[in-house]
């Protein structure tokens, strides 16, 4: 929603931060909240070239990196901001090692994902296309086969974050589990931005239409018991 990406933006103008990094944490936060694991671990898709001459050199080159992230409940968003940025440059430094190639050495035969769950990727900047007067519009078809569960959003030119886009593995999550995290995790971001000092243990994990199903469904109990 367009409110969870101006609250996103907001936020990281408040702290001193981008919203990518603030993305990445409330991202972290909502899985420690749904899994209860205190150690969670995020992909992070990197286009493998670091430097300007190599991003002009046509190849495959992209990878994904491991970011592993302590996530306390008492800790609140603000607080995991300087984590993530410190994991997310101490990763970025082994960019170039392929993370089905660091699979194969630890045992795990390579697959992808085999070293973290869900995945927050970022594309690149939407462009605005002029083809003699005719305006044109950029549009991701495909970001590649998620592993678990996978969150793509692209900066728009203004530099503000664009809108996120869910993709799951049809193995793990079906379409009403991926449409369920898609609605928990946009209200989530947008709680934790509005909010950035709560501590992440207080924050309400639900969608909006799951607490309204579960009120209606409670409202008869607690009448009877009246």
């Amino acid at each position: 929603p367009a409110a969870g990406r101006a609250a996103l933006a907001e936020a990281a103008q408040s702290l001193g931060t981008t919203w990518q990094t603030l993305l990445v944490a409330a991202t972290a936060a909502y899985v420690r909240r749904l899994t209860g694991l205190t150690d969670v671990i995020l992909g992070l898709p990197v286009s493998g070239r670091r430097s300007p001459r190599s991003r002009q050199v046509p190849a495959m080159a992209t990878g994904t990196v491991a970011l592993r992230l302590a996530v306390p409940l008492e800790a609140s968003l603000a607080d995991l901001v300087p984590v993530v940025a410190e994991e997310v440059g101490a990763a970025l430094r082994h960019e170039r090692y392929r993370h089905e190639d660091l699979c194969r050495e630890l045992g795990l035969g390579g697959r992808e994902g085999g070293l973290f769950g869900p995945l927050v990727n970022f594309m690149p900047y939407e462009r605005d296309l002029d083809f003699g007067g005719a305006a044109g519009r950029v549009t991701n078809l495909a970001s590649g086969p998620a592993p678990d569960l996978s969150v793509a959003v692209s900066g728009r030119a203004d530099g503000s974050p664009g809108a996120l886009v869910f993709d799951a593995n049809p193995e793990l999550h079906d379409a009403h589990g991926l449409a369920l995290h898609a609605a928990r995790l946009a209200a989530f971001v947008q709680r934790a931005a509005a909010s950035p000092g709560t501590p992440v243990g207080d924050l309400d994990l639900l969608a909006p239409y799951e607490r309204a199903t579960l009120l209606v469904r409670r409202a008869p109990a607690a009448a009877d018991g009246v």
